[in-house]
């Protein structure tokens, strides 16, 4: 592991995820270093059980501010071959999730950047994690998660931003379910959302509704 000095604080530490199997500690650090500035330390975490690689790893900064850079200059940069994930440390945590504070984006403009998304949600409070999702060639999908800090500022966003234009088209905003949260027990709300993985480059929302309407209305 790469390491100058203690950390003075839990709260400036980072969690990058999606990591290839090829970055070890010295890769993340450099690739900090490059991006933003030099981390107190970094390490990709391995398995001590099995010595495999589990595709991600955590970095310490000196000062806040250096970690909140370091979230919104690398989060889904290109290392290694691969976009990585980056976001405050305790965001990962399931123990830590706050129920209702993770939001799903659909219907977004090509152009739509992760920086597009922390400036827009950043009136709701601190953003915790954003992610566009994007197809092999770094092109967006045209959809993007977005993690606040509670329940009630992602209800807020969703009143004030849901069907609201950005870069000329109209966006949707609800609230993101995990698929085990949709496996309801009787009695609770069943889910009809799908998320669709794999659809070809150029498929629009006409191509997504004429493939489905068979199965009912949309």
């Amino acid at each position: 592991m790469q390491q100058f000095e203690e950390s003075k604080t839990f709260e400036n530490e980072v969690y990058f995820g999606e990591l290839g199997s090829n970055v070890l500690d010295t890769e993340l650090f450099n690739f900090i270093e490059r991006g933003v500035c030099k981390p107190v330390s970094a390490k990709v975490i391995i398995s001590k059980v099995t010595g495999q690689h589990k595709g991600f790893g955590y970095a310490s900064f000196a000062r806040h501010e250096q970690a909140e850079k370091a979230i919104a200059t690398l989060n889904n940069q290109e290392l290694m071959g691969k976009r990585v994930r980056v976001m405050w440390k305790n965001a990962n945590k399931q123990s830590g999730e706050v129920s209702g504070a993770n939001l799903f984006l659909k219907n977004l403009a090509e152009a739509v950047t992760e920086q597009d998304l922390q400036d827009l949600f950043a009136p709701f409070g601190k953003v915790a994690s954003v992610k566009v999702e994007r197809y092999a060639d770094g092109k967006s999908r045209g959809m993007a998660y977005v993690q606040l800090e509670t329940k009630e500022k992602a209800e807020a966003a969703i009143q004030a931003l849901d069907q609201s234009e950005l870069k000329g088209k109209a966006i949707t905003v609800c609230h993101h379910v995990r698929q085990f949260a949709r496996n309801s027990s009787p009695g609770q709300e069943k889910f009809t959302n799908l998320f669709v993985r794999g659809v070809p480059q150029g498929t629009d929302n006409d191509k997504l509704k004429e493939l489905f309407s068979k199965y009912g209305e949309i």
